[in-house]
């Protein structure tokens, strides 16, 4: 184990919402020391030639799920059921590594549906998971080799996004266009008559705050000044904030050697 990276601030997964109103919480396994650490039986001078080349190198791991399961592993399909997998950032922070291909969910992503893998599980996963990235600046989506390079020069992690399969694509080809350049990043706010508090009939006669708890309306303005880092009663009106770590596709679709991967990535 590598010491922590200082780009690495301690940000834990969706602490930029408020645990119990807009997620469900759980008890997470420890991301280190869960189980015994392994010593190498190195000396001195190897331990010191390992350290340098981890440092001096860029080290990529193409393959990995770097989430974090809860402590009882028999509540792991309610936790996926929120569609909000925890990132291991500290963990990550010590692993060495300069950047990862994560396969996000896979077969597991039970988000929507019974057996998984399905179209919308897909896009919860992979939203809440980006939209969770783009709240600090340690880990970052990579999409081309120059972000990896940056990654290097920065003491950054560059997460690469793929699907371990064309599952959740079926017949509907156009979707691989939708995967390329996850996620969106402009949305409309809320103009229907419903989307208003004390407008429909759940909010009619009752106080701004309580009406706001029940309207879909103001539930999407708060959760929107939330995750751009504002406090949740600003204007709704105002432009979007610049989210770090967000750019243009594509997402990869990975499976199969290491040397294909790194093609799909832009020079």
């Amino acid at each position: 184990m590598q010491p922590p990276s200082p780009r690495y601030t301690g940000y834990k997964s969706f602490e930029y919402l408020e645990p119990g109103r807009d997620y469900k919480e759980f008890k997470l396994a420890p991301e280190i020391g869960r189980v015994p650490g392994h010593r190498l039986e190195l000396s001195d001078s190897q331990r010191q030639r390992a350290s340098r080349l981890l440092a001096d190198s860029i080290v990529i791991s193409l393959h990995e799920h770097p989430t974090v399961f809860p402590d009882d592993i028999t509540e792991t399909f309610d936790l996926i059921r929120t569609g909000r997998h925890r990132t291991g950032y500290e963990g990550l922070a010590r692993s060495g590594l300069t950047a990862l291909f994560d396969n996000f969910m896979d077969g597991t992503s039970c988000i929507t549906s019974q057996a998984g893998w399905k179209w919308d599980d897909t896009i919860y996963d992979l939203g809440h998971r980006f939209c969770d990235i783009a709240h600090q600046d340690f880990v970052f989506r990579a999409e081309s080799l120059a972000d990896i390079r940056l990654a290097h020069d920065t003491g950054r992690l560059a997460l690469v996004a793929g699907l371990e399969a064309a599952t959740p694509i079926e017949n509907e080809v156009d979707r691989i266009d939708v995967l390329y350049d996850l996620p969106g990043r402009d949305r409309g706010q809320p103009r229907a008559r419903a989307d208003h508090p004390r407008r429909c009939a759940g909010g009619v006669g009752l106080p701004a705050d309580e009406a706001g708890q029940r309207d879909p309306g103001v539930r999407r303005a708060r959760r929107d000044h939330r995750r751009r880092g504002r406090a949740p009663h600003h204007a709704v009106g105002r432009p979007p904030a610049p989210q770090p770590g967000l750019g243009d596709g594509p997402f990869h679709l990975l499976r199969g050697a290491g040397r294909r991967r790194a093609r799909d990535l832009r020079p």
